[in-house]
């Protein structure tokens, strides 16, 4: 689903910053489990058996954690009072996609451990909440203040209207709520788009998804993230959009969370 990856450090999930794939499932993911456990992607990507039964594992937590997910993030658009969810039925990423994220951040980063690379995947569950402009900043901020009052931890924020100097444009939020038993620790991934730059997302997502690919030349890079600015840079800014900022928690006594 999400990009604008090396294009103003969109994020992708492998804690590089922000997104604009489009929310697809990464059913362009293509990889198979193999018979003696492993895991075999394109380029060469591999997992071992033990890295493919730890994401395997994740994949259960997560499902496990899913619906109390998805019914806090219904519930809050609901007392928000503005926007709609979009692309809700591509809220958890598939399983080859996230075994090709791993695979991918394996390979960058050879002395992480799949566990390590786990914290960083926050898209694993992830939503988009799209609303008009003229209502965009205000419902962005009302929003924000109703998770941390509900008690959601911000794990990160960034705000791509301000940042992204012609690239990706959206608020991209990461949220932990209180971990339950037998389920992932409840990190997940929310995005505030306008339907111009929502619609930004889908157009560009080709073009995100072969940025991730190993093996590309830089001309065809340079090419792909000209086509994502390019697009980007066609959407229109919402009033007030690039002053959005986390607000203090209200019981932190002035204090920001983690998430900055």
């Amino acid at each position: 689903m999400s990009s604008a990856a090396p294009v103003e450090e969109a994020p992708d999930g492998d804690d590089e910053g922000g997104d604009g794939s489009g929310r697809r499932d990464g059913s362009g993911a293509d990889g198979r489990n193999l018979g003696d456990g492993s895991w075999q992607g394109s380029g060469g990507l591999l997992l071992t058996p033990e890295q493919n039964r730890l994401v395997d594992v994740h994949l259960a937590r997560m499902a496990a954690s899913e619906p109390a997910v998805t019914a806090a993030v219904r519930t809050l658009v609901h007392l928000v009072g503005d926007g709609r969810l979009v692309g809700l039925e591509y809220r958890v990423k598939s399983e080859h996609s996230l075994k090709r994220r791993v695979a991918l951040s394996l390979r960058r980063h050879p002395v992480r451990t799949a566990e390590e690379v786990f914290a960083q995947s926050y898209d694993a569950l992830r939503y988009t909440l799209c609303v008009d402009p003229d209502r965009y900043a205000p419902c962005v901020e009302r929003a924000l203040a109703r998770l941390l009052a509900a008690g959601f931890d911000s794990a990160r924020f960034r705000n791509f209207w301000r940042e992204s100097r012609g690239g990706y444009r959206g608020v991209n939020t990461v949220w932990q709520g209180q971990p339950r038993p037998g389920a992932a620790r409840g990190l997940f991934e929310l995005q505030f788009h306008t339907p111009d730059s929502y619609r930004a997302t889908v157009v560009t997502h080709t073009a995100y998804e072969r940025l991730r690919r190993p093996g590309l030349t830089d001309d065809t890079a340079a090419r792909l993230r000209a086509l994502q600015s390019a697009v980007f840079s066609r959407v229109p800014v919402p009033p007030e959009a690039p002053a959005i900022a986390l607000p203090r928690r209200p019981d932190a006594g002035g204090a920001n969370p983690r998430g900055r």
